[in-house]
């Protein structure tokens, strides 16, 4: 075989090598796209079923605190520590924000239901809330909701400079509150103020009966039994 001929074939061979190494490489671009779409579909389905799985945790968790603020409200034994579990797993800021508003609420309300103050219990609404004062991502309403009961657990407790100060951080961010009723209520609240702080004074009451008033019996009319009655 010349030389020529063997030139002639080694660029046939030289020739097929380049097409099967493009036919190659065009075959991998193809699979690098397709796994790259395929990577795209998962991350797409992927998303949905965990946007599904949230939403669906979501409303079980929403539905749980809605039977517990039931059971809070018919002041059922037990329904307090349950809304005190509904705050420490919940991850929703707005079912977390209610939650503690509510036990806040039941907290200060079971404190002055026996003619005493019960102050752990007020103390402990006010712990409850006191995170949500600067709480970031709130609705005006829950962030308002939550500062005037605050306040109110102050003035319960007759800590007025502490609700003063909680009135104050309404009327200067009033932005934050928008579209509420919660800067009026709190001016109004400070206005009375000054009228709670005055210390509480009791009227002197009836004088106490002497002893050793005689008894006193009388004949009831078609009665035969006398009754006596203390003068």
């Amino acid at each position: 075989m010349d030389a020529d001929k063997r030139h002639y074939l080694k660029q046939n061979e030289l020739a097929e090598a380049l097409t099967k190494l493009r036919n190659l490489s065009s075959h991998r671009e193809v699979l690098y796209w397709l796994v790259a779409v395929a990577v795209v579909l998962l991350a797409v389905v992927g998303y949905r079923g965990w946007g599904s799985l949230q939403a669906s945790l979501a409303a079980k968790s929403w539905h749980e605190f809605s039977q517990v603020s039931q059971k809070v409200q018919s002041k059922t034994v037990g329904a307090l520590d349950e809304m005190r579990g509904i705050i420490s797993n919940a991850s929703n800021p707005t079912l977390a924000a209610s939650a503690r508003i509510q036990l806040a609420a039941a907290l200060r309300e079971s404190a002055t239901q026996t003619g005493t103050i019960d102050q752990a219990a007020l103390q402990e609404s006010i712990e409850v809330l006191k995170p949500l004062l600067n709480e970031p991502g709130l609705s005006p309403t829950l962030a308002g909701a939550a500062a005037l009961s605050l306040a109110s657990s102050y003035e319960t407790l007759r800590q007025f400079d502490e609700a003063e100060h909680v009135y104050n951080i309404i009327l200067s961010n009033q932005q934050r509150f928008a579209g509420t009723n919660y800067v009026n209520v709190a001016a109004e609240r400070l206005e009375t103020l000054p009228e709670l702080r005055k210390p509480v004074e009791f009227a002197a009451g009836l004088p106490p009966p002497p002893t050793g008033m005689p008894t006193v019996t009388v004949q009831q009319p078609g009665s035969t039994s006398p009754m006596q009655l203390d003068v």
